[in-house]
């Protein structure tokens, strides 16, 4: 949450793989979305993808928000994480990349 009390970003679940699985093998975006981007990446060693999409809302005040979806796989586990924005904003998707580019698994 921010200094407004607005949902900023989130951590998923946790994801084991099963043998043979393929990060997002079954994704599809939901209907009621638009799909911005979909595309790889990498970080040391581990191999994702980032999602961002244009989102509708139903009920509450807000029309319509971006979330910024990251998954991050070492071929086992998966790392998920999501920010929101209200708008498109380079700068932010920049500080988003930082912050998962950041990222390793704890052994």
């Amino acid at each position: 949450m921010d200094e407004n009390g607005q949902k900023v970003a989130e951590l998923l679940p946790p994801i084991i793989m099963k043998e043979g699985q393929t990060l997002l093998d079954n994704w599809q975006l939901n209907r009621d979305c638009e799909l911005i981007v979909k595309e790889d990446i990498k970080v040391g060693n581990l191999t994702g993808a980032r999602i961002v999409y244009k989102a509708f809302p139903h009920g509450g005040h807000i029309e319509y928000w971006y979330p910024h979806t990251y998954y991050l796989t070492d071929g086992k586990r998966v790392f998920a994480m999501s920010f929101y924005t209200l708008e498109l904003d380079e700068d932010m998707q920049r500080q988003f990349d930082g912050i998962i580019g950041s990222f390793t698994f704890l052994e």
